[in-house]
């Protein structure tokens, strides 16, 4: 068990010296112990650093192909990283649960995601665009612009045909998936 979960290096530390990370993995190994068939995981990778999540994540993928694993967390990066199928639960109730690329193309649109060079370009946009009935969040601090639509590429060569009429100077114009935060908010936001 300690190799599985790349521990057998660290089987004679002490488990007070272990990492969050490590700790994480020995708590699902010695879980594994029993050798059952389905194991529940209540936010797993919660107060873990980013080399202690990739850790676990790993493990925990890896785990996926012998034994069905039902994991419960609000972390969605992860979710969407390690999982198959989605169940999204609102104040106890089921609201959705199907596969994740299926769940994206129900209820998500593409994206764009415009930075830009000046908070005056921003704004000149922002302004320009009001009147498009455009779905839009903006963030003046980072400058950025992330339009949803369902008829992206409409709206792509529309967007693109105005930063190009005013000379609206832009860091990065970016096609996004829609992720499952989004999907999440969409349906209990």
């Amino acid at each position: 068990m300690l190799l599985m979960a790349g521990l057998s290096e660290a089987a004679h530390k002490k488990i007070s010296a272990y990492s969050g990370g490590m700790l994480q993995r020995l708590g699902i190994a010695q879980a594994l112990m029993g050798k059952p068939e389905v194991l529940f995981l209540d936010e797993p990778t919660s107060a873990l650093d980013p080399i202690g999540r990739k850790e676990v994540l790993e493990f925990i993928q890896n785990l996926k192909k012998d034994i069905t694993i039902f994991m419960s967390t609000h972390i969605l990066s992860d979710v969407e990283r390690i999982c198959d199928t989605v169940a999204i639960i609102d104040k106890g109730q089921l609201v959705v649960q199907d596969k994740m690329q299926e769940l994206r193309k129900r209820f998500a649109s593409k994206q764009i995601e415009i930075v830009f060079e000046t908070l005056e370009a921003f704004r000149s946009f922002i302004n320009a665009v009001k009147g498009m009935n455009w779905e839009f969040v903006s963030n003046e601090e980072f400058r950025k612009v992330t339009i949803n639509a369902l008829d992206i590429e409409r709206v792509k060569h529309e967007s693109l045909g105005l930063i190009s009429a005013h000379h609206f100077s832009i860091d990065r114009f970016e096609m996004k998936d829609a992720s499952l935060e989004d999907v999440f908010v969409k349906l209990v936001g």
